[in-house]
């Protein structure tokens, strides 16, 4: 496709629109320079994750009152969600009272996951739920204590924007293209590695009377910048410069 066309396409855009200042080696790449390529980050809205839920999501799959961590998103390879499982095992039993909670659709990854938590000893500790949408989406953001994002390769994760806004941190890896949730204080950023997110785990669950702050702070950040209501705006002066 590139070969016949895609390349094409991309070179000769009158702009092209990155997510984030990462994306800009891709596009020059294509042949095209940085001084036409505009960054405008993914929007979001954050009446959709404004409710906490009735409780029911916590209800269904067994966790009572336990604390958990959550990984939202397609259980595939270049998520991560193996890397985020083998750090959450390699955590002291310091930590045996927290959970590990992955939602979202099999993506190849599943089988693998649930072979893996078989052979552990925490398996007991490990929730595979599926699928989340509407009310369950929002408790599960709402309930989880931490939400992390270990994925491989990513433009710019939704995810964080979706904890964002139900007033949750992060801890994410280099690879997200979010390193600003560090400087606004909403977050942890580590290598795209078991020992890097377990070591983030450690640091992060020792420091949990912190947890609830830094969840306002990434709260604040997305609400200030990534409301569909400004990210529009963005996309409308651009379509006046090319106009």
């Amino acid at each position: 496709y590139n070969f016949v066309i895609g390349r094409r396409i991309v070179r000769h855009a009158a702009r092209c629109i990155a997510v984030t200042r990462s994306e800009l080696p891709h596009f020059n790449r294509y042949g095209v320079s940085s001084d036409r390529v505009t960054v405008i980050p993914n929007g979001i809205d954050p009446q959709a994750f404004a409710a906490p839920g009735d409780g029911n999501f916590l209800a269904r799959i067994g966790l009572g009152e336990a604390p958990f961590i959550l990984f939202m998103g397609r259980l595939s390879l270049i998520k991560g969600p193996d890397l985020l499982f083998r750090a959450f095992a390699g955590l002291g039993l310091e930590f045996r009272r927290h959970h590990l909670v992955f939602a979202g659709p099999d993506d190849g990854m599943l089988s693998e996951l649930r072979a893996l938590a078989a052979a552990s000893a925490i398996e007991s500790r490990v929730h595979f739920v599926g699928y989340l949408g509407g009310g369950d989406k929002s408790c599960a953001y709402h309930a989880a204590e931490l939400v992390a994002v270990p994925s491989r390769q990513e433009a710019m994760s939704i995810v964080v924007l979706e904890a964002g806004c139900a007033g949750k941190p992060v801890l994410i890896t280099d690879q997200c293209g979010f390193e600003e949730v560090v400087p606004a204080g909403g977050g942890w950023v580590v290598p795209a590695t078991v020992e890097g997110l377990r070591s983030g785990l450690v640091a992060i669950l020792n420091d949990q009377n912190s947890l609830a702050e830094h969840g306002r702070m990434l709260q604040r950040m997305v609400l200030d910048r990534f409301q569909w209501a400004t990210v529009v705006n963005q996309y409308l002066s651009l379509y006046d410069q090319v106009l």
